[in-house]
């Protein structure tokens, strides 16, 4: 299997738990990385983990040790070094993503399936990022104006949820909800308890998600 999909790098939870350390992320939050083996890895798994990381250009050795391969150091640099983190869930799917920003640079973290224990590692830049956000796979297109009569009734579920935590204890800072409703769509916003609502333009949600991540563009 192709360890690089169109700019995505693939591995599996123990994988990821070696590099986090190797870099020096003491506490994380995001997705859940207890799958795998036990924290206690006997020498032999470890040494295949390593092996895996050199077949992948993960690490290289240097000085008979192995270092996490310059061409991945500014991932896990953002990774050890974000302050904040913005998940995103679609509603249709149900999947997750983990996005981590700093100094510019954004590392998303996602599943590759939601029940299996292969992470999609990606690393943009924040302009990057956020043409991205605006594809249809993650914004609506929808941004019509709500005509005159009844309102036509909401989608139960958002068609994408944004969440804006701190690292590493994932407190809830700012959410913002993309909800479909007919021919339009709302926002619905959340910040310290107050909630509003507004009418949803791409732009309008791109500027939040820009401030979100630092406004580096």
């Amino acid at each position: 299997m192709d360890y690089q999909v169109n700019g995505i790098t693939i591995l599996n939870n123990d994988e990821f738990r070696m590099l986090l350390a190797a870099a020096g992320v003491e506490r994380w939050y995001g997705l859940d990385l207890s799958e795998g083996k036990d924290d206690e890895m006997d020498e032999s798994y470890l040494n295949r983990i390593l092996a895996s990381l050199y077949r992948k250009h993960l690490v290289d050795w240097n000085d008979g040790r192995a270092h996490i391969a310059e061409s991945y150091k500014p991932a896990f640099r953002t990774l050890r070094d974000a302050g904040i983190c913005i998940l995103i869930e679609n509603g249709h799917s149900g999947r997750v993503r983990a996005c981590y920003c700093s100094g510019g640079n954004v590392v998303s973290v996602e599943r590759r399936t939601a029940s299996g224990h292969e992470i999609e590692l990606c690393v943009q830049t924040v302009s990057e990022w956020l043409a991205e956000m605006q594809s249809p796979g993650i914004m609506p297109e929808t941004a019509g104006e709500p005509e005159e009569g009844p309102l036509s009734a909401p989608e139960p579920e958002p068609y994408v949820t944004f969440e804006l935590r701190s690292v590493p204890d994932g407190s809830l800072l700012q959410s913002m909800a993309i909800r479909e409703q007919g021919l339009y769509a709302m926002m619905e916003m959340s910040e310290g308890g107050a909630v509003r609502s507004e009418l949803y333009s791409r732009e309008k949600a791109v500027k939040i998600l820009k401030e979100w991540s630092g406004g580096i563009a």
